[in-house]
């Protein structure tokens, strides 16, 4: 009751008591204790990933507190750290954004929206999918790191084209010179 848990678990254990189905009651109470040994570790993961989620201006989603209201533990586990993985590849997404860019790589990035998959996942995060969150924030690494190629591409369409316009004057100025030459 302390911790804000379910009376669901006990409940049910008392059940069984009830009942005189004793070892169905002791298998009971064993997971039970087992997910409340590692209640408090989990309880300060959370609360570390909970400070560091606020201080990026994020919220956890109360699906972890769901959890371990039920007695999920495990489940709440995998939650966390399914978040603290999300977390970390938003950290990095945002690092990557506000580094500072060469003009080679402002140009590889133009039509790009490197922000607006930040954006995504951050509220991917904030709901609670933490799998969106996550690959969100690896299509804003991508568009940062992948600007070279299209910067590249850029570049050689560029300079087709002026190499096709060179063309186009060159063999004006050859035609030009050639019709010069047979009116003389």
């Amino acid at each position: 009751q302390e911790e804000g848990l379910s009376e669901g678990v006990p409940d049910e254990i008392q059940e069984k008591v009830d009942t005189w189905t004793f070892d169905d009651a002791r298998i009971a109470l064993d997971e039970a204790e087992a997910g409340l040994e590692t209640y408090d570790a989990l309880k300060s993961d959370i609360e570390q990933l909970r400070t560091d989620v606020a201080a990026a201006g994020l919220e956890l989603a109360d699906t972890i507190d769901e959890l371990i209201s039920d007695w999920e533990f495990e489940a709440a586990r995998t939650t966390v750290a399914q978040a603290a993985e999300a977390f970390a590849s938003y950290e990095a997404a945002q690092q990557k954004i506000d580094a500072p860019r060469s003009p080679w790589k402002r140009f590889g990035m133009l039509g790009s929206d490197p922000e607006g998959s930040l954006e995504a996942a951050a509220a991917a995060f904030n709901e609670g999918d933490y799998m969106a969150a996550a690959d969100h924030a690896q299509d804003a690494i991508g568009a940062v790191n992948g600007a070279n190629r299209p910067a590249m591409r850029r570049v050689l369409i560029v300079a087709g084209i002026f190499g096709v316009f060179a063309l186009v004057i060159l063999a004006a100025v050859w035609l030009s010179h050639r019709s010069e030459r047979e009116l003389a």
